[in-house]
Order: structure tokens, then C-alpha cells, then sequence
């Protein structure tokens, strides 16, 4: 239960990093920045969704006895399988990974501009779903 709640506290810190970038990022003050918020705002995208699948992954082995695989991607469709999510959040988890995917590979101006976009509707997810798996 210790690695759980570690993690949980892990990755809720990491989304507060998000948010506050991304609400840096949107301040019309920080126009003349909007490129090195936008980077910001990727790095802390990747790091979250990183801390969040494998709080998931820690959270169905400690709490359902799931022993899930070790990829994201299964492990979301584990969290599905046990009810822990809805089919919808799961696409869009599903989604959210590919995009973290993309990221990683090469730097492409227009794919991050894209992918910045729909970040907030991805910590959206995350913070609502980190805040219903609360192991405490």
C-alpha cells in the first residue's frame, strides 16, 4: 500500500506541474513565450502520463490483484476490464498514449502544436480519474 500511496503522491505533484504550465502557457501575458510554454507545457505532458499509467498499473495489482502487463496501453485496458474506468475514459487515455508517443520520437513544430491543444482535456482526465483512485 506504501508504493501506492507513493505514486499517487508522485503523479498528483506531476499534474500540478501540468496545470500550472499549461495556465502559463494560456496567460495572454506570456505571448511573446508561447513557444518555450508550449515545450514546457509537452515535457510535463510526457512526465505525467508516465507517473499516471503506472500509478494505474500499481492500483490494479494492489487493489484488484491484477497483474497486469507491463505496457501503458494494457494496462488501461486492464483498468476498463476491472470497471475502474469507463470505455470513454479509455479511449481517451488510448489516445493521450499515442500522443505521448508521438512526442518522444522526433521534434515536429506542427505535431506539438496539435498535441498541445488537447492537452488540457488529457489532465482533465487524469486529475479526475487520480482523484476517484485516492488510496488514502
Amino acid at each position: 500500500m506504501e508504493k501506492l500511496k507513493q505514486r499517487y503522491n508522485t503523479t498528483l505533484k506531476t499534474l500540478l506541474t501540468l496545470d500550472k504550465a499549461i495556465k502559463l502557457l494560456n496567460d495572454p501575458k506570456n505571448e511573446e513565450y508561447y513557444d518555450s510554454f508550449r515545450d514546457s507545457v509537452v515535457q510535463r505532458f510526457e512526465y505525467s502520463i508516465d507517473n499516471f499509467w503506472k500509478f494505474l498499473k500499481i492500483y490494479l495489482q494492489e487493489k484488484h490483484k491484477i497483474m497486469t502487463a507491463a505496457s501503458p496501453k494494457s494496462v488501461v485496458r486492464d483498468a476498463f476490464v476491472a470497471n475502474i474506468i469507463t470505455e470513454q475514459d479509455s479511449s481517451l487515455l488510448i489516445e493521450c498514449l499515442r500522443d505521448r508517443n508521438l512526442t518522444s520520437h522526433t521534434y515536429n513544430e506542427p505535431l506539438a502544436e496539435a498535441i498541445v491543444k488537447r492537452i488540457p482535456e488529457y489532465y482533465t482526465l487524469m486529475s479526475k480519474l487520480l482523484k476517484s483512485l485516492n488510496p488514502s
